[in-house]
């Protein structure tokens, strides 16, 4: 090989390492990006899905007024019936 292709190869090998932080840095960027945008999405997501749930729950779960002006839920065990068999031993 003559010495200008050597200083050309040697050139561009160079120019390689020299220039494969700036793509790394560029590719992790865009890597990044539509990760950030999908914590953000997910965490308004998951911050309406909370508060939709607690909404639902109160709606369906109303207290029922017990004689004394305390409240309890309608689906909690009352008083003196009888606790529910026991499930399965493994």
């Amino acid at each position: 090989m003559s010495g200008v292709r050597n200083w050309a190869v040697g050139s561009a090998v160079a120019a390689l390492i020299l220039a494969s932080p700036v793509v790394a840095l560029l590719a992790v960027i865009v890597a990044e990006m539509p990760i950030d945008l999908l914590m953000n999405f997910m965490a308004l997501t998951l911050l309406s899905l909370t508060m939709i749930s607690a909404v639902g729950w109160l709606a369906l779960h109303r207290p029922s007024a017990l004689s004394d002006g305390e409240f309890e839920f309608e689906d909690a065990p009352q008083p003196g019936a009888p606790a529910p068999a026991p499930g399965p031993q493994m």
